[in-house]
């Protein structure tokens, strides 16, 4: 079965290069990822061949040597690969959806997510093309969001294929994690973790 080439996007031209070389040279893990699963994304969202490139990286670059190279592009490696391995689902939000979030206020409440239980350690929300952009003036068309909770360490922990993910000891009991990669390759890591009260930090 021949890999299907990555559809080249002029508005990620330095991310859709990368992974068409890497494609070239990991064309058996890119071939395994597309066998195990396919997501047919509504247009104007980012396309699964692409989406599946930059999986195939974050699995084969979520290690600890890794790591010590890049901690930002590591976090993302890893998150985006727990992602893949939990079979976590995929949100596609509407314009309408992020900007109402955006116009309220409500996680620098106090107490936010007093008595709050997570129901996925991980998900991603696949954004409409052209809509988010970074300060240096990439675009944004996903976020992997984690949650890591010292009652639940399976949620730092997988296993697919022949790669295993290790767990890493917490520095907070909740604590969330977003991170993307943009346009240009830019990785974009942010995190918070939770007090007893339910505070954000």
């Amino acid at each position: 079965m021949k890999v299907k080439s990555i559809i080249f996007d002029e508005n990620n031209p330095n991310r859709d290069r990368s992974l068409k070389m890497f494609e070239n040279i990991y064309k058996g893990l890119l071939k395994e990822i597309r066998g195990d699963r396919a997501y047919k994304m509504p247009p104007k969202y980012i396309n699964w061949q692409t989406l599946s490139g930059i999986i195939s990286v974050a699995l084969s670059s979520c290690t600890v040597e890794y790591l010590r190279v890049d901690l930002s592009a590591f976090i993302h490696s890893y998150r985006t690969a727990l992602w893949f391995i939990k079979d976590a689902p995929i949100y596609c939000l509407t314009q309408q959806l992020i900007t109402a979030f955006d116009q309220t206020n409500a996680l620098a409440k106090p107490g936010i997510l007093r008595g709050w239980q997570p129901s996925l350690p991980s998900f991603l929300l696949a954004i409409p093309k052209g809509l988010i952009h970074t300060p240096d003036g990439t675009e944004v068309d996903y976020l992997t969001v984690s949650c890591s909770d010292c009652d639940y360490p399976s949620w730092n922990y997988g296993k697919w294929s022949n790669i295993e993910i290790k767990q890493f000891a917490l520095k907070h009991g909740r604590y969330f994690q977003i991170c993307t990669v943009d346009s240009y390759e830019t990785v974009w890591p942010s995190g918070t973790g939770v007090k007893s009260d339910g505070t954000l930090i």
